[in-house]
């Protein structure tokens, strides 16, 4: 059973609480999904021996790892990602791989397209590799903790701890909250007050 059963019932009828996303409703969220997949040549294929998931995190790093050594020099003009998204590639610590790593959240609406020269990065005359990635739908639940009468005016308040896929300010956590106190079957028509405080996860 609910910990809102130890409240005294009779102090109200019914407790709506509703976790409101701030972005868009549930219902609306709609992520990317890859289209046809890329035929790269064989040579190009064999040499990527290791790569991120097509779907991920919304600032989860894109790792390829190859089966030789990169030109550490060439990094800059040899690997690109569209759309243009905020963040660094950088060459991995076994010198065979490459990393992208988000400063700002990938867009889950669009294709991530990510380019690799293989003549300029490794040496290899085999064309241009690409790889199509999509960003996870954004990501949000919250923990409610007791609900607790205030004695000197009869009104409640509500801690809660949101969680969310990548990291938020206070601010916009108390955004994806909100709480009402109604009579049974109805969608309004105020009872009393609730005040919502939220906490930020660790």
């Amino acid at each position: 059973m609910s910990k809102f059963s130890s409240i005294n019932k009779s102090l109200f009828k019914s407790l709506f609480v509703t976790a409101a996303f701030f972005a868009v409703s549930c219902g609306f969220l709609i992520s990317c999904s890859v289209s046809k997949e890329i035929q790269n040549s064989m040579e190009a294929e064999n040499l990527v021996v290791e790569l991120s998931p097509t779907y991920i995190g919304r600032l989860s790093p894109i790792n390829i790892g190859f089966a030789c050594d990169v030109e550490k020099s060439a990094l800059k003009d040899a690997v690109s990602i569209k759309p243009k998204i905020a963040g660094e590639w950088s060459v991995g610590a076994d010198g065979a791989s490459v990393v992208f790593t988000p400063s700002a959240p990938y867009n889950y609406k669009k294709e991530i397209l990510v380019s690799v020269d293989m003549k300029k990065l490794l040496g290899k005359d085999c064309g241009v590799y690409q790889k199509k990635f999509c960003a996870m739908l954004p990501s949000y639940s919250v923990e409610f903790d007791e609900l607790v009468m205030n004695e000197f005016n009869g009104g409640y308040s509500l801690g809660g701890t949101p969680q969310t896929d990548i990291p938020v300010s206070v601010s916009v956590a108390k955004k994806m909250l909100s709480a009402k106190m109604a009579e049974p079957g109805e969608c309004s028509g105020s009872m009393g007050q609730i005040g919502l405080a939220v906490s930020r996860g660790g």
